[in-house]
């Protein structure tokens, strides 16, 4: 007997919420807090604010690690090119939030969202 499996099928999302969600400047405060949390990862020995720099034996341990998990037939160049992303440079990441807070989320949420985003933005002192 022959067992033919189905493959799921993608789920289309619905199309991004038109008009803005958040002001430039709130967007660019959330993206660089998800750059934070989600950082693009460098094989450096000196500091940088906007990577996740690692040690090079370090980097080539971790590069090696992800590798085995890559399907045989993906780029070569696949690892690094998932290791150099960060959050705020996918656009469909934004998207996502975009599609979450328009869609999704109650309105006095989204304005406390606002409220902190525009917040942050200010340095003290």
């Amino acid at each position: 007997m022959q067992l033919n499996l189905i493959a799921p099928l993608d789920s289309p999302l619905p199309p991004v919420p038109t008009g803005d969600v958040l002001t430039d400047s709130q967007w660019k405060t959330l993206l660089a807090i998800a750059d934070t949390i989600v950082p693009a990862v460098e094989a450096s020995s000196t500091h940088s604010l906007i990577k996740l720099s690692v040690q090079p034996s370090e980097y080539t341990s971790a590069v090696e690690q992800i590798q085995k998990a890559v399907p045989p037939d993906a780029p070569s160049d696949a690892v690094q090119k998932y290791l150099a992303e960060r959050a705020g440079s996918l656009p469909r990441f934004k998207e996502l939030i975009q599609r979450q807070f328009g869609d999704y989320m109650r309105e006095d949420a989204l304005k406390g969202i606002r409220v902190i985003l525009s917040t942050l933005k200010y340095v003290s002192g």
